[in-house]
């Protein structure tokens, strides 16, 4: 399983909007994953679905985006 820790990896504004999507991008390259299931762990949850053509998930909370802990993207590469 490709997990990589949340903390640094959202490409947000310091003041994001009450919803707005996670980006999620390739560690090594910072290139978006696009078109690709994920499935966010939250302290509380899981959320899963499929990232769009810029590599963002839903519209999540700003509780949300907090609370990730972990993200996997199905078969991405990673450096772990």
């Amino acid at each position: 399983m490709a997990t990589q820790a949340a903390a640094g990896f959202n490409a947000l504004a310091d003041a994001p909007p009450e919803r707005a999507p996670f980006v999620l991008r390739d560690i090594d390259t910072q290139e978006p994953f696009r078109g690709k299931a994920y499935r966010l762990q939250l302290a509380d949850k899981v959320i899963s679905g499929t990232l769009d053509q810029n590599g963002a998930t839903r519209p999540l909370t700003a509780a949300e985006r907090a609370a990730i802990v972990a993200w996997h993207v199905d078969g991405a590469h990673t450096s772990d």
